[in-house]
C-alpha cells in the first residue's frame, strides 16, 4: 500500500457546533475548510489521488458538503451561505484534470456533481431556495454550467458523449431543465426567465446545436422538447 506524502490540510473554524473532516490517503493535494458565521455545518474532504485541490467555505448554518477525490490533477470547490443547503461533489477514480465548482446563496438548496471522465468542468451556482441542480459527466472534454436564481427549479444535465457544451439558465420559480448528451461535439443551451416552464434536450447525434429560450416576455407553463439524434441539425425553440 502506497503512503500519503506531500499532502497539505488547513482548517479554520472561527464559531461554534461545526464539523470539518479532511482524509488525505493520495499524495501531493491540498485541501482546505473555512467555517465562519454559522453553527452546525459539515464538510468533508476526502483524497485518494494526487495533485487535487479541495476548497470549502461555510458561512450559513445546518449545511452539509462532501468532496471526494479519487483521480488525478483535479479541482473541486464549494461555497455556501444561508441554511439547509447540500453541496456534493465526487470526482472518480480514473477521472483526471476535471474542475468543479458550486455556489451557494439561499436555504434548502441540493447540488450535485458527478465526474467519472477526464478534461471535464461543471459549475452549479444557486442564489435562491429549495433549488436542485445535478450534473454527471461519464466522458471526457465535457462542460456543463447551471445558474438558478430563484426557488423550486430544477436543472439536470448527463453527459455521455465526448466533447459537449450544456448550459443552464433558470430566472425565476418552479422550472424544469433537462440536457441529456450522448452523443459527441453537441452544445444545448436552456433560458428559462418566467416560471413554471419546462425543456428538455435529448442529443444522441454529433456536431448538433440546440437552443431554448422561455419567458423572455413572462410567459409561463411552456413546454419545450428537443430531440437531435441526425448530425449537424441546429434547433430554436423560443416561447415568450
Amino acid at each position: 500500500m502506497a503512503l500519503s506524502s506531500g499532502n497539505d490540510a488547513d482548517q479554520i473554524q472561527t464559531n461554534n457546533n461545526n464539523t470539518a473532516l479532511i482524509t488525505q490517503s493520495g499524495s501531493l493535494s491540498d485541501a482546505t475548510q473555512t467555517q465562519g458565521g454559522g453553527t452546525f455545518n459539515d464538510a468533508e474532504a476526502t483524497q485518494s489521488g494526487i495533485n487535487n485541490t479541495a476548497s470549502q467555505s461555510q458561512s450559513g448554518s445546518d449545511n452539509t458538503a462532501d468532496i471526494t477525490q479519487a483521480g488525478d490533477d483535479s479541482s473541486a470547490t464549494q461555497s455556501q451561505t444561508g441554511i439547509d443547503n447540500t453541496a456534493s461533489i465526487t470526482q472518480n477514480l480514473g477521472s483526471d484534470n476535471n474542475t468543479a465548482a458550486q455556489t451557494q446563496l439561499g436555504d434548502l438548496n441540493v447540488a450535485s456533481i458527478t465526474q467519472s471522465g477526464s478534461d471535464s468542468d461543471a459549475t452549479q451556482t444557486q442564489t435562491g431556495n429549495s433549488n436542485t441542480a445535478t450534473i454527471a459527466q461519464s466522458s471526457a472534454n465535457n462542460s456543463a454550467t447551471q445558474s438558478q436564481t430563484g426557488n423550486l427549479n430544477t436543472a439536470t444535465a448527463t453527459q455521455s458523449g465526448i466533447d459537449n457544451n450544456s448550459s443552464q439558465t433558470q430566472n425565476d420559480n418552479g422550472n424544469s431543465a433537462t440536457v441529456l448528451q450522448t452523443g459527441n461535439t453537441n452544445t444545448a443551451t436552456q433560458t428559462q426567465s418566467a416560471g413554471t416552464n419546462t425543456a428538455t434536450a435529448t442529443q444522441s447525434g454529433n456536431s448538433n446545436i440546440s437552443t431554448q429560450t422561455q419567458g423572455d416576455l413572462g410567459g409561463t407553463g411552456n413546454i419545450a422538447s428537443v430531440i437531435q439524434s441526425g448530425n449537424s441539425n441546429t434547433a430554436i425553440q423560443t416561447q415568450n
